[in-house]
């Protein structure tokens, strides 16, 4: 039987096919090749677009077991706490290095210097004044770290007694000679309200009582006092300010801590670095200043993302813990 021309033309169209392409198969196949690669390569990139378009924006907080992936909660820590001391020291060196170097000040600059130091002074008789009123409100410490508030008493004392054996005016550290009799209140509200040891509340109050007598009674040798004051400016950030930072970190927010005080220690820290430039000129009041505005800084932000947070969420509180 002779076939036909279409079974014909089929079957030789099927024998050439192959000696057809395989003219043109190393072309086909690098380009096949290239764009499975290209595939391969913008998939795991378009995830990653995704998720870093899904992924939450930051916040000052991470509550324990809240961190995604392998960021845990003491990796989280550790991190805050080596940033912290990383920016206590970059702010320590710098006004340690600013302050030499600054030219003397024109009389202009001495008297708004002067001017400043008393509305600074003025303003710190109110400074803690909204956290003490939040306090007795609320019958509450909760958020309040005993540790922070007692590491600021001992600092406080330690610069007013380095500042009045220097013979500096009251307009450059007054402030903080109220600030520290402040701090005493609060220290007795949390020893009243919070979970504190009777021991440990015997055992402070002896302790800065005995301090408090070394350091103005003339027994503290000057060089002593010097070294205090300079260790003060790492304590009061180290034992001050950063156990404040890192509890808000664990509970997730900043508790009873009070918007307005922190608002206000800010503000007073920056005003102190500027008269303390122009008057004072020492490295390491000016160092203790500049380190203070920047944790003061952070502080208040935890504060304000608390209260975003809690004006979206009405029916939310803060965690409960115990003053540390």
């Amino acid at each position: 039987m002779k076939p036909s021309p279409a079974s014909t033309s089929a079957r030789l169209g099927g024998q050439l096919r192959p000696l057809i392409s395989s003219r043109h198969a190393p072309g086909q196949l690098r380009q096949q090749q290239q764009h499975a690669t290209n595939l391969r390569g913008t998939a795991p990139a378009k995830a990653c677009a995704a998720n870093r378009l899904a992924a939450p924006l930051p916040s000052p907080f991470k509550s324990a077991g809240m961190a995604s992936g392998s960021c845990t909660q003491p990796k989280l820590t550790a991190v805050c706490l080596r940033r912290s001391t990383a920016v206590v020291c970059a702010a320590a060196a710098a006004a340690a290095a600013v302050a030499p170097a600054a030219a003397p000040a024109s009389p202009s600059a001495s008297a708004s210097a002067v001017a400043v130091g008393w509305l600074v002074i003025a303003g710190s008789c109110i400074r803690s004044l909204p956290q003490i009123l939040r306090i007795l409100k609320n019958k509450s410490v909760q958020g309040l770290s005993l540790t922070s508030f007692s590491s600021e008493l001992f600092c406080y004392a330690v610069s007013v007694a380095y500042n009045l054996r220097n013979g500096y005016a009251f307009s450059t550290f007054g402030d903080t000679a109220i600030c520290a009799v402040q701090n005493v209140a609060i220290i007795g509200l949390i020893f009243r309200l919070g979970s504190v040891p009777a021991s440990l509340k015997l055992g402070l109050s002896a302790a800065f009582a005995a301090f408090g007598w070394w350091l103005f009674c003339g027994a503290c040798p000057a060089s002593v006092l010097t070294t205090l004051q300079a260790s003060s400016v790492v304590l009061l950030a180290v034992g001050g300010r950063v156990p404040q930072i890192l509890l808000n970190l664990r509970r997730g927010d900043s508790g009873e801590l009070s918007l307005l005080s922190c608002a206000l220690s800010l503000v007073g820290n920056l005003a102190r670095v500027f008269t303390t430039a122009v008057l004072v000129r020492d490295p390491i009041i000016l160092a203790s200043a500049g380190t203070q505005a920047v944790l003061n800084g952070i502080l208040t932000w935890q504060t304000i993302s608390t209260a975003r947070r809690l004006g979206a969420n009405p029916g939310t509180t803060p965690a409960v813990q115990p003053a540390t």
